[in-house]
């Protein structure tokens, strides 16, 4: 297994914005949950493999003597990450509760309606924003509502954005079984090679719940007191509502749908400009 670099350039962790005494972290952070995430959606592997392989990776991050055999790339992640809490001194179980939220879906957790979705991007998005506040040194307690609807429209986005891989298993689209139920159709329309008719219509309900989201997360940035979260956080809202509004005029089943190259240095330069100009 090999890590891929980068985490997806629309919603990477960017270690750039952050202090240099931040980057390492902020990036051993983005190498970790890639692991888990690519790992929770291999088709190599069984479903028995992956949940074994899941539980060794959180039984070494706690600190257990677990070899994680089975990858270099895995094992050098968990170990840099486990490092690099200790010098933090920050605790592990953030991370692990997002491993713990891959593991409920590839053992089979039913994500059935909007609400069961919204709690599932709670345990498996939402720790690694708290985490990374933690570290910066903000105050999450006023910010944890609005941080929460931003990192489950990022969740939503990333998984939308890859409906067209036949190599995900379904379970990693994240789309509510009560969408598909209520438009009369079942879940092997989500294969198909375009999204039209009722299919579309799951997709756009989908986007509906995106679009609320980063309305009710759109003031988050101003929560931030420091540079990385504020720049951070600005970047990703401006890269999700583009890729959102992608989603909408384009067929996430029959090809990649993702930002241009142009659109995500835009979103970058337009935060750190306004930083620069005072935006405190």
């Amino acid at each position: 297994m090999t890590v891929k670099p980068g985490g997806g350039g629309d919603f990477s962790l960017l270690p750039s914005v952050y202090p240099k005494s931040l980057r390492a972290h902020v990036d051993a952070v983005g190498r970790f949950v890639r692991v888990g995430e690519e790992l929770a959606d291999s088709t190599w592997l069984s479903r028995r493999q992956r949940l074994e392989r899941i539980d060794g990776l959180r039984a070494r991050l706690s600190g257990h003597p677990v070899d994680v055999a089975w990858s270099g790339d895995a094992r050098d992640a968990v170990d840099d990450l486990r490092a690099s809490l200790d010098r933090f001194r920050a605790p592990a179980e953030p991370l692990d509760q997002v491993l713990a939220a891959l593991r409920d879906l590839v053992a089979g957790a039913d994500l059935h309606s909007w609400g069961d979705l919204r709690a599932h991007c709670r345990k498996a998005a939402s720790p690694v924003g708290l985490h990374l506040l933690s570290v910066a040194g903000e105050n999450t307690k006023e910010c944890k509502s609005a941080l929460d609807q931003m990192c489950a429209a990022l969740w939503i986005l990333k998984r939308m954005r890859d409906c067209r891989n036949p190599a995900k298993p379904i379970h990693a689209f994240g789309i509510p079984k009560q969408f598909v139920d209520d438009a009369a159709i079942s879940v092997v329309h989500l294969r198909a090679p375009t999204a039209k008719g009722q299919t579309r219509a799951v997709l756009d309900r989908l986007l509906d719940g995106v679009d609320h989201l980063l309305s009710e997360a759109a003031l988050l940035p101003w929560h931030f007191k420091t540079r990385g979260p504020r720049l951070h956080s600005a970047i990703a809202l401006c890269r999700a509502r583009k890729l959102a509004r992608r989603l909408r005029h384009q067929d996430p089943l029959s090809e990649r749908v993702e930002l241009e190259p142009g659109e995500r240095h835009r979103c970058y330069g337009s935060a750190w400009l306004r930083w620069l100009l005072g935006w405190r």
